[in-house]
């Protein structure tokens, strides 16, 4: 408690507010607000409802149900789906898109990768990476050319 007790016009105890007190409380509130901070900043995760398919991607998906699914790795960069859908370097991002569509509406998440004989590793691995984000499982690497049958044309 602090009390004026000097010399002046007047006469008598003047009161004065001691801040000290105050001064701890307010330092033990911040320290306690830094503590729990990053505990209590957890992040909201909202699920959105998935974006409805155009008319070609449904084609594709009604196409590609029954046969088997083949990401080929062309020398010029292009990765094509059962030699069917082509999509340039640029597209993988739209290509990921289409083959998760693909496999969702599959039973089998299954994805042969196959590569023309000059092509380099750089692009059998783009191929490969690609068919890994649309989430297939497994992928396989063919070594043997695929016999197209009547129920895969």
């Amino acid at each position: 408690m602090g009390m004026n007790l000097g010399s002046g016009g007047k006469k008598g105890v003047r009161p004065e507010m001691n801040v000290t007190p105050l001064v701890d409380v307010v330092l033990v509130l911040l320290i306690i607000f830094m503590v729990i901070a990053p505990v209590v900043t957890k992040g909201l995760y909202v699920r959105l409802p998935p974006k409805p398919d155009d008319e070609q991607t449904q084609a594709m998906i009604q196409d590609l149900q029954n046969e088997t699914l083949t990401l080929i790795a062309r020398e010029s960069g292009e990765l094509w789906i059962n030699a069917k859908y082509k999509y340039a370097p640029e597209q993988r991002g739209d290509l990921i898109d289409k083959l998760a569509r693909v496999l969702n509406a599959r039973k089998d998440r299954v994805v042969y990768v196959d590569a023309d004989d000059d092509v380099e590793f750089r692009r059998t691995l783009d191929a490969i990476l690609a068919a890994r984000a649309a989430k297939a499982a497994p992928v396989v690497m063919l070594t043997e050319p695929v016999k197209l049958g009547a129920k895969d044309r």
